[in-house]
């Protein structure tokens, strides 16, 4: 290298410089570079004269010498000089020479190729007052960490995944800071040897604190960092509020919050409530957030009174009592609290904790609505287009729905849209207009509009009548698990309508549709079976779909056995010889049944209610019956109260309440709950972001098949240049530091061989520009010609 090129690099600047091809370096081009102020890198340097060497010693920022793999005496004495860190990561054998040579050093020098160190090595390092790093080494002897217990500088052992008690005996007897990164666990024995310390402990792999770290954290003479911890339980917090333990900022704000609730900080309280329940690094203790909001609201805090009606509401952490939990949303609505004022209208309106009067929900609703809570102008526009409490009035109704829908609020866009298309006078200017607000909604993931698009473009309702279009946005509900949506698409399958007629798949189209509680595709199916439509006949199995059950079954009914109470609701539902199909009826069953806590029967309820099957439309009602099964562990009311949250559907909208109730689902291994919770970790929606639970959790999801979660992870592994915009997953491009295009291509083919048209889209990309073969993988294997054709007519 020339001193003019050595001389550009300086002028250039930057934290770090990589000359990968350096062979050789003269002494005068390292006398320029030594005036570089970051990190020099000279991975191809395989040797270096002892002159060069001394030259290089003036610069500060830090030396890597990747290319060096055997370091002399004389070069060792030259760079002993050097203020910044050094780096050795080729050299694994040390002469005691050189390392006599290095005692002057100061700061870190770091021999990452070393694999042992032998007792006579260590009592040489143990001599310096240097700081010495060796992450290689993954095994050391008691001797051997004895001498380097009488080190006075810094010392780094993150290579150790474990250690004898005698080994952390003599290491806690180190006189300087010391790193152990790479110890996950400690023994009892082991934390007591290591609170001998008195300076500085880093234990940055250890995830959980047990009963020996929490030994350690209240014993240590010095000071121990534990960066690694994911999260923490109530019961440690105080241990963790000394200034003895170093935490990442997440926990340490918590430990603050949770000394500034002790000491008499109601906002401090409150937010120490909010994490309680937030389940984000900290454990779930809705018990102790009750005693944290309680203190808060009895401040006075509006928010914390709110959370206090919720608990009582749903009977977390204390007994349910909706009397107390609306005394609570009132002292919050008192106080000009929208939410508040919200909730205490949907008290009013279903009876909860007081007497129904659907005269005061109104006005309660009206209060937060003027306040532009979208949630409560729904509710208003609500009461106008079903005529409670007030004449039904749908240009009052959409003047509200219209005030949530331009916040954004996806219930408020569709109901907009509903009452525009609802309107007798009804222009086409505005029929544009709802569409565009059905569209909106659908867009920002309203399944019912989505499935609403689909009736009106099958029916003509609204729209241009397009059986091809219905079957598109049909099939974007289905994605979304719309019962309905897969009941329809099966009627399309099995007449023909906007796709080739197909009753076997019009079948597996009921059948889903069935396994999600359609009472219609249940019936559908029976019939299938029955008359052997799309599948062999079978009379037994038709039975199953159509049984009727008898007289002894009313007996046990009336006797308030749930079971049978579910029963004649089935029957009611279907429609047999001896029970003629009457949702009404069907509906009124599984109602008494709910009533006396059938799970089941509660979710089925609830969507009855969503959806107006065999009663009115109500939703606040359905999420009444959603919670109450979602308590008692039913997957998909958890999942589908989930999304009334989110959506803001018969409830107010809450991202952390939504969160909650998909991460319950998500633990019970569904997949869905699974992903939406991935997506919300990664983003901060409704929770802290946490991108390791993010990945973990898509990643559980795509290795038991799930083409949404095997696209998300492709696109984790490394993004995969595509020429569309894949919008619903662009966020999951984080530029992970493991980025590993492998594993991308791998995770994309899976997809594509689970049927997924998206991954065959990015597979087919690559293949039309010539990328035939990538990264050792022939793309054309996972592509049909029929795939290739579709893919180069959309190109």
């Amino acid at each position: 290298m020339s001193s003019e090129l050595a001389r550009s690099i300086v002028d250039e600047g930057g934290s770090s410089a990589c000359l990968q091809r350096l062979k050789s370096l003269s002494s005068k081009a390292a006398a320029v570079l030594s005036d570089f102020q970051g990190v020099l890198m000279l991975p191809a340097l395989a040797s270096i004269a002892e002159e060069t060497a001394r030259e290089l010693s003036s610069h500060k920022g830090g030396i890597s010498l990747g290319g060096l793999t055997y370091l002399t005496a004389e070069v060792a004495s030259a760079l002993a000089l050097c203020e910044g860190p050094l780096w050795f990561p080729s050299v694994k054998e040390l002469s005691s020479e050189a390392v006599e040579a290095l005692r002057p050093r100061k700061g870190w020098t770091s021999f990452q190729g070393l694999t042992s160190l032998d007792p006579e090595m260590a009592k040489l390092f143990s001599e310096s007052s240097g700081s010495w790093r060796f992450p290689g080494i993954l095994e050391i002897t008691d001797q051997t960490a004895q001498h380097l217990s009488e080190h006075t500088g810094a010392l780094s052992l993150d290579g150790l995944p474990q250690l004898t008690d005698a080994t952390a005996e003599f290491l806690g007897q180190h006189q300087g800071p010391v790193h152990l990164d790479g110890i996950t666990r400690l023994s009892m024995a082991a934390a007591e040897g290591l609170a001998q310390n008195k300076d500085q402990l880093f234990l940055s792999s250890i995830k959980h604190i047990d009963d020996a770290t929490l030994y350690l954290i209240n014993n240590i003479e010095g000071k121990v960092y534990l960066l690694g911890l994911e999260s923490v339980h109530y019961k440690h917090l105080d241990s963790l509020s000394t200034k003895k333990v170093g935490l990442k900022h997440e926990l340490d704000e918590i430990v603050k919050f949770a000394v500034g609730a002790r000491n008499g900080n109601d906002e401090d309280a409150y937010l120490m409530g909010c994490l309680l329940v937030g389940r984000e690094h900290i454990e779930y203790n809705p018990s102790q957030a009750f005693v944290y909001f309680h203190r808060a609201a009895e401040c006075g805090n509006p928010e914390a009174q709110v959370w206090m009606g919720t608990l009582n509401e749903f009977g977390e952490g204390v007994p349910q009592d909706p009397s107390a939990a609306f005394q609570w949303y009132l002292r919050a609505a008192k106080a000009r609290h929208p939410e508040a004022q919200l909730e205490i209208g949907r008290c009013y309106e279903l009876g909860i904790g007081t007497s129904p009067d659907h005269r005061k929900a109104l006005a309660m609703y009206l209060r937060s609505a003027k306040q532009k809570n979208a949630e409560a102008q729904c509710a208003v526009g609500r009461f106008y287009a079903e005529g409670k409490e007030v004449s039904v009035d749908l240009d009052q109704a959409s003047k509200w729905y219209r005030k949530a829908a331009e916040q954004g609020h996806s219930r408020g866009q569709y109901e907009l849209a509903e009452c525009m298309f609802a309107s007798p006078n009804v222009r086409e200017e505005d029929l544009k207009s709802a569409y565009n607000w059905l569209h909106q909604a659908a867009e920002n993931g309203f399944v019912e509009a989505k499935f609403r698009i689909g009736v009106r473009h099958e029916e003509g309702l609204g729209l241009s009548q397009d059986p091809s279009c219905a079957i598109t946005w049909y099939t974007e509900a289905a994605k979304m698990g719309c019962a309905k949506a897969l009941h329809r698409l099966g009627r399309c399958y099995m007449e023909g309508l906007g796709v080739i007629q197909d009753p076997s798949e019009a079948v597996n189209y009921f059948r889903e549709a069935a396994d999600s509680g359609s009472g219609e595709a249940k019936h559908a199916l029976g019939e299938c079976y029955a008359k052997g439509v799309g599948v062999k006949q079978d009379i037994l199995e038709a039975e199953r779909w159509f049984i009727a059950s008898g007289e002894s079954l009313w007996v046990q009914a009336a006797d308030d056995n749930v079971y049978s109470q579910c029963k004649i609701a089935g029957e009611f539902e279907a429609g047999t010889d001896l029970l003629p199909r009457d949702l009404t009826r069907a509906a009124w069953w599984y109602l008494k049944a709910a009533e006396l806590g059938h799970p089941e029967a509660q979710a089925k309820i609830g969507n009855w209610f969503e959806v107006g099957i065999g009663v009115e439309k109500d939703l606040e009602i359905a999420v009444h019956w959603y919670k109450r099964a979602a308590k008692q562990h039913r997957v998909d009311a958890q999942t589908a109260l989930a999304r009334c949250l989110h959506n803001g559907l018969g409830t107010a909208k809450s991202n952390i309440k939504s969160t909650y109730w998909y991460r319950k689902a998500a633990s019970q291994g569904d997949l869905w709950a699974q992903i939406v919770l991935a997506s919300r970790l990664l983003q901060g929606v409704g929770t802290s972001v946490n991108i390791n639970a993010a990945v973990e959790l898509m990643e559980d999801a795509a290795h038991k098949g799930n083409t949404t979660a095997q696209l998300c992870m492709s696109e984790y592994y490394g993004v995969i240049p595509a020429p569309l915009d894949w919008s619903e997953l662009k966020f999951w491009r984080i530029n992970p530091l493991d980025e590993n295009p492998e594993k991308s291509i791998r995770w994309l083919i899976r997809a594509r061989e689970g049927g997924d048209m998206e991954a065959a889209f990015r597979l087919g990309w690559h293949y039309l520009i010539g990328h035939c073969i990538l990264l050792g993988i022939i793309i054309s294997d996972f592509l049909s010609v029929a795939d290739i054709v579709i893919i180069a007519a959309a190109y």
